[in-house]
């Protein structure tokens, strides 16, 4: 198994399905780390399944998402969040980025587009950037009140900490309804 301190120097590849048996027959480690599309992964059993976890224990994996979103207007698909955070814990990958583009309209499009210059697109990424960022602030501090993960990431953002607890406690309140505290 890769070992979490030796990070992301060297020669990376994009890792294919077709690479999987070269991958896993080579004799020695023939790339540094390998980046992955944690939603081309995401629940994916059998024997490429099977294969994907050989190759995690094997590579350092960098996951580089496609469809959190970010840029766009939809709020954050709170179901692909946990899959990521699963998916992270599964394979121990100490390493996951996302496109900040548009790529949702009333479900995944599939295309990572362009975000209009604009003030209401700077704002639908403050809250889905918040939105995520708060997600992995309760995931990591569970036994922190709201106020006080809250308090953190208004620190993070250099916002005053009130106006983070005006939308905070409603996000949290939709968070709590959905299950996602403590998960």
């Amino acid at each position: 198994m890769p070992e979490s301190d030796r990070g992301l120097a060297g020669a990376g590849l994009g890792l294919r399905r077709a690479l999987l048996s070269p991958l896993l027959a080579a004799d020695e480690e023939v790339v540094d780390f390998l980046e992955v599309a944690p939603e081309n992964w995401i629940g994916v059993g059998g024997r490429l399944g099977k294969q994907f976890r050989n190759i995690a224990e094997r590579y350092t994996i960098a996951l580089h998402g496609l469809s959190l979103d970010i840029g766009g207007p939809d709020p954050i698909d709170i179901e692909l969040v946990r899959s990521v955070r699963q998916l992270i814990t599964t394979i121990k990958a100490p390493f996951y980025s996302e496109h900040l583009s548009y790529c949702a309209a009333d479900g995944h499009l599939y295309d990572l587009l362009p975000i209009p210059f604009t003030e209401d697109s700077v704002r639908f990424m403050e809250l889905n950037s918040s939105t995520a960022r708060l997600l992995e602030l309760l995931r990591d501090n569970v036994n922190a009140t709201g106020r006080e993960i809250l308090s953190q990431l208004a620190g993070e953002l250099g916002m005053p900490t009130e106006a983070v607890l005006g939308f905070g406690s409603e996000l949290l309140d939709d968070l709590a309804k959905q299950s996602i505290i403590g998960c």
